[in-house]
């Protein structure tokens, strides 16, 4: 492995600084040298809702779960809001707003009575469960989470714990299921999206936590746990073939077939092949996570995206959720399928057993990423650690779980197991492949179509140009792109190239809302760190430097556009 002397070769002490605060640093049942490893309502619909004042849940709590709104308990009431609790009954949870040719279906919880809800207790002693590399996994293991997987997919479908109700809930909280009100509790419902914004970590930690206390009570081992997909190494960079058996419960019949074993999982999928060997695939794969670990990944922001409560609804994900986790749920999903169901769109995703192992390495990420660098922490605004999520577990009972309590696994009563090293943590890496294709693109201006290979010219300014590492330590310059509007219920994805040189990403999985006025647009952002590029290509002094931005879609089909008020710009940020 190539010298990485500019980062930590080992975990860094947790450290608290004055904007955020790092939880307890992750363990792995080993370490190795060099090895780095809302609340929300229920949106009611106009055919669907019932105001009943009694529920046993209460309503004002459960919004004011959402960290943001304030003195709302003095507020609000059930005669000015129609507001139902999250995971109230069907009749008081409103409909999915689905894909078009999706099959109709309901993604709310069953209505099972009232309901207590009780607060999440993190888990007790030392001993935790350990989360094994998916591929490294024996015929012993195989068995117990097929017989652990059986059992949820037979449980009757109105048990919240069955494997049809745990799917639902990712389309609840992706599909327009839940709504608040904005801060300063005026104008028309926001919804809850756990994409997009800096819930998406904390929301699947929480989510999947549940999943796996759930298999371990079916099969009465309360130490097992879910397996990951580690496909950030060349071993794991394949669809596990115990998931392709269609006789077990962990088939999905709604699969991208042409990406069975042996076929090389693509990082950076844009919904066609690239043809390389699958060397060359597993190197790219390696930069993919170079670049989204580390090169984009310098603060906070940059690697768990913007603040849900200063634009709601989409501000703006961060660098994982970008890349590689989208492309993925596009490469497994079935191409034949309207909208590459299952994987491949939000509301039928949490019907494939493998979105789970997916979940599950993306998960471990959040972990990774924070032994990385001392600046590699979360956040501790109030608006994000008083988020809270309510879910299921595996007794059943409604737990209102929030952000801060997701920090640690340990606190959720798991780790990961360790490999041998992280392949991709290596120098050679950090420079990302060179654009090839023969792009003629004239300078563009906004408002824009992106029908084309669009580009920019940026100046830089003066006091980005030359800086010692240092100043490269504690600010990081990024390109910043403001206002891109999309339809929301289309998959798609355009790279990002400086100087001829990938330098990110933007991917969009389809989901719905129409809301009230039954638009799909939304208006997002994409953020790119540069430092580390422009000092691998020797573009550090440079003047100006060359954007483009290239679409991985059909404009015929699929449109992203630019207003006049969207911006394309240089800053320097906090690393």
């Amino acid at each position: 492995m190539a010298s990485l002397s500019h980062f930590l070769t080992k975990p860094p002490p947790c450290t608290t600084t004055k904007t955020h605060v790092s939880s307890p640093c992750p363990f792995f049942t080993r370490i190795r040298k060099r090895t780095h490893i809302p609340s929300v309502s229920c949106k009611s619909s106009n055919h669907n809702h019932n105001d009943d004042q009694s529920d046993s849940l209460n309503r004002r709590d459960v919004l004011i779960g959402l960290g943001g709104l304030y003195g709302a308990t003095n507020t609000l009431t059930s005669k000015n809001l129609a507001f139902a609790s999250p995971i109230e009954t069907p009749t008081k949870c409103g409909d999915p707003t689905l894909d078009a040719g999706a099959i109709p279906t309901g993604c709310c919880p069953p209505d099972i009575g009232k309901v207590e809800v009780i607060k999440f207790k993190p888990e007790s002693g030392t001993k935790v469960r350990v989360r094994p590399p998916a591929h490294l996994v024996d015929a012993q293991y195989i068995k117990k989470f097929e017989a652990a997987m059986k059992a949820m997919r037979n449980l009757p479908p109105d048990d919240p714990r069955s494997f049809k109700q745990q799917g639902m809930i990712h389309c609840a909280y992706c599909n327009g299921t839940y709504s608040m009100l904005p801060k300063d509790m005026q104008g028309k419902m926001t919804e809850i999206q756990v994409h997009g914004s800096w819930l998406f970590f904390a929301f699947h930690r929480a989510y999947l936590h549940f999943f796996d206390k759930i298999l371990g009570k079916l099969i009465g081992d309360p130490d097992f746990a879910m397996p990951y997909w580690n496909w950030d190494t060349a071993e794991g960079m394949k669809m596990p073939a115990y998931y392709t058996k269609e006789n077990s419960p962990l088939f999905d019949k709604f699969r991208n077939r042409n990406h069975y074993p042996p076929t090389v999982l693509d990082l950076d999928w844009g919904g066609t092949s690239k043809n390389l060997s699958d060397a060359d695939l597993i190197t790219n794969n390696y930069r993919v996570m170079y670049q989204q670990m580390i090169s984009n990944s310098k603060s906070p922001e940059l690697f768990f995206g913007k603040s849900f409560i200063d634009k709601p609804t989409y501000p703006g994900a961060g660098s994982i959720e970008n890349k590689p986790h989208s492309n993925v749920h596009g490469w497994v999903g079935d191409p034949n399928q309207p909208n590459g169901e299952d994987m491949g769109t939000l509301y039928s995703a949490g019907r494939e057993p493998l979105f789970y192992a997916h979940h599950a390495n993306v998960d471990r990420m959040w972990s990774i990423w924070k032994t990385l660098g001392s600046r590699n922490v979360d956040f501790t605004e109030s608006d994000y650690l008083d988020s809270s999520f309510l879910l299921y577990n595996e007794n059943a009972e409604l737990v209102r779980i929030m952000v801060r309590d997701c920090l640690d696994t340990r606190n959720l009563g798991y780790i990961y197991k360790d490999i041998e090293n992280l392949p991709w943590y290596d120098i050679k890496y950090s420079t990302p492949p060179i654009i090839k294709e023969d792009q003629v693109a004239k300078q563009a201006t906004f408002p824009l179509v992106l029908d084309k290979t669009a580009k920019f010219t940026l100046q830089r300014p003066k006091e980005y140009r030359g800086r010692t590492k240092v100043q490269k330590e504690l600010k990081e310059e990024v390109l910043s792109v403001e206002d891109i509007l999309l339809d929301r219920k289309q998959n798609l994805k355009f790279d990002v190239y400086v100087n001829g040189y990938l330098a990110g990403s933007f991917s969009n999985l389809s989901s719905r809302n129409d809301n009230d006025e039954k638009s799909t647009q939304i208006n997002t952002s994409l953020t790119v760190g540069l430092t580390t590029l422009l000092d691998n290509i020797g573009a550090d002094s440079a003047e100006t430097i060359e954007v483009k931005f290239v679409p991985r879609y059909d404009p015929n089909t699929v449109k992203v556009t630019f207003n006049s008020s969207s911006k394309i710009k240089l800053k320097l940020v906090n690393a």
